[in-house]
């Protein structure tokens, strides 16, 4: 029998001892709890260092186990626990937050298992607000709680903010993991991570309704990003196509509809609707116009791209099925 052996580092937020608890044959070794929390992180250690400083100091009673799966197709995370928090390492290598939730949720002990991400900061009330609700409603499948962020400028900066409303941010909702596995988990088959969590959502309320606590409060702190990463997201409409095909009475309002317009839409709209709010802004400062042009255009052009090709690719094996 192997025995157990902790890995241990420290932290370069607080200098707070962190361990990680292994088998030496790689296995992390799980001790039975009622509540587990998976991060899914890849590449940035210094985020999750103050993820895991937030779950070290929740205010319950109640043990919970934190697993972390590390995404990165190269070199583990290395960070982990301290004060009494055991955090236990697994690895996904590459398969996508999609898939890291899923390995973090097949090791996990807890009959219910909490999500959050790498670069959020959960409240101090966050597990245990997450676990009465869902004690006292046993007949919920899950609940959300509320996304906060400080103000944060579009442009230049990526955020979220949500309230629930089966809005079902992956950084902020708890399932019970017997729900979990009647579903299968979240879906690894969307060409980008994106559409993983409202997908989930979606099939996890034919099951049973999913609540929200405005008590389960995590911080989403705002980060910058460049004009690349914004035109970039206009990829992630090859998802926004993969959800609408799984969930078309979700999307699609009448036989008429089609996919593709529905999506193209949605990219049009949200630029056309900032715009309306930042007219002014757009009007004093050309500097900001054209930035706001670039991203705007960039990112819709991309958007129809990827449409077009997933399209393309749908009908050439269509065809090739037919003729097969």
């Amino acid at each position: 029998m192997c025995r157990s052996a902790s890995l241990t580092s420290a932290s370069p937020a607080t200098g707070a001892p962190i361990r990680w608890k292994v088998d030496p044959s790689g296995t992390p070794r799980f001790d039975r709890m009622r509540i587990s929390v998976v991060v899914p992180t890849r590449g940035r250690a210094m985020l999750l260092e103050r993820c895991l400083d937030a779950l070290a100091v929740q205010d319950i009673d109640e043990p919970y186990e934190v697993i972390v799966v590390d995404d990165g197709a190269q070199e583990a995370a290395t960070t982990s626990l301290r004060d009494g928090l055991e955090v236990k390492l697994l690895r996904s290598f590459g398969r996508g937050p999609a898939g890291a939730r899923n390995v973090g949720v097949a090791a996990a002990s807890g009959e219910i298992v909490l999500f959050t991400d790498d670069d959020t900061v959960p409240g101090r009330h966050w597990v245990r607000a997450a676990v009465a609700y869902l004690d006292e409603h046993p007949d919920h499948v899950g609940v959300e709680g509320w996304t906060t962020t400080d103000a944060f400028d579009p442009l230049y900066e990526h955020s979220i903010h949500s309230r629930g409303g089966h809005a079902f941010l992956t950084c902020n909702i708890a399932y019970r993991r017997e729900t979990m596995g009647r579903l299968g988990g979240f879906f690894e088959g969307f060409p980008y991570p994106h559409c993983e969590d409202l997908d989930l959502g979606f099939r996890a309320l034919r099951v049973g309704e999913i609540g929200t606590c405005p008590a389960m409060v995590v911080e989403h702190p705002p980060r910058a990003v460049g004009i690349g990463d914004i035109v970039r997201r206009g990829r992630l409409a090859a998802s926004e196509l993969r959800l609408i095909a799984r969930h078309p009475d979700r999307y699609l309002n009448g036989a008429s509809a089609r996919p593709a317009a529905v999506v193209i839409r949605g990219f049009g709209v949200r630029w056309v609707r900032r715009a309306a709010q930042e007219r002014r802004a757009l009007i004093r400062s050309p500097r900001r116009a054209t930035r706001f042009a670039v991203a705007a255009v960039g990112q819709v052009t991309l958007a129809i791209a990827t449409v077009a090709a997933e399209v393309l690719r749908t009908l050439r094996a269509r065809c090739s099925e037919r003729s097969s």
